[in-house]
């Protein structure tokens, strides 16, 4: 089972793993047509220990680029640690490379630590969501297809605690 995500013209982008079943299931992104159809698996967003923060797992990534070099992407996200303010959780990073000396690509956070921003939220609702920031130059369709991943991780890791 799969979701596909669209841009803002409703024209699909691509398709992630909906859920898993299993806490060693890892979800995957898909390439999809013009019509939605979901095509080949593109790469899949798996936990990693190599870089594990205080308060969750890492993510690592590994894919082809067009033309053919293989990239790794590495990241130490909590994204529902980000939305509902969790351990103090300020949402994390990702970077292409290693988690130590990569470079940074992406990094999620909290929208109560941009108040600089004019969120329009409606008075006295809590925030339900996160902002990305993603570095120039990088594929934002990329960076939204591992963020989405990692949602499905946590989301599973969370059902399997409860």
């Amino acid at each position: 089972q799969q979701s596909i995500l669209s841009d803002a013209a409703g024209n699909p982008v691509f398709a992630v793993t909906r859920k898993c079943k299993e806490l060693s299931d890892v979800p995957s992104i898909f390439a999809v047509d013009k019509a939605g159809k979901v095509q080949e698996e593109l790469f899949r967003v798996s936990k990693t220990k190599k870089h594990k923060s205080p308060n969750f797992d890492g993510l690592t990534a590994t894919l082809q680029t067009v033309d053919g070099k293989t990239i790794e992407i590495n990241g130490a996200l909590d994204v529902f640690g980000c939305v509902t303010g969790r351990n103090g959780s300020r949402g994390g990073h990702i970077r292409l490379g290693d988690m130590g000396k990569g470079t940074p690509i992406a990094k999620l956070i909290n929208p109560n630590e941009r108040r600089d921003l004019d969120l329009q939220r409606p008075p006295g609702k809590k925030p339900d969501d996160y902002l990305l920031e993603v570095a120039p130059g990088v594929d934002i369709t990329l960076i939204l297809a591992v963020v989405f991943a990692w949602e499905v991780l946590e989301s599973c890791d969370i059902s399997w605690q409860n």
